[in-house]
């Protein structure tokens, strides 16, 4: 889809979270969203799950959010409490 299209699924609309949240029988509570860009954290706010902002994708990006890590693998490590 292009931009301009106004697709509910195009972030930071939160369609295809929604869509992945009623196909997998998901509870928003209890899920979370890992991405590198700000519109992944509005996208995850607007569906009602919990954003993590990994900074490997742009790492000069000033997004306001609680976990924030410096790549996907540092996210990893601190699930499976690894320093």
């Amino acid at each position: 889809h292009r931009p301009d299209e106004g697709c509910e699924c195009r972030k930071p609309k939160p369609g295809l979270l929604l869509r992945a949240l009623a196909e997998f029988d998901a509870d928003p509570a209890q899920t979370v969203m890992v991405g590198d860009s700000e519109k992944d954290v509005v996208a995850a706010r607007a569906a009602g799950v919990t954003p993590v902002l990994v900074r490997s994708g742009k790492p000069g990006a000033v997004v306001d959010v609680e976990q924030q890590f410096d790549d996907l693998a540092a996210y990893v490590h601190s699930i499976l409490g690894h320093p």
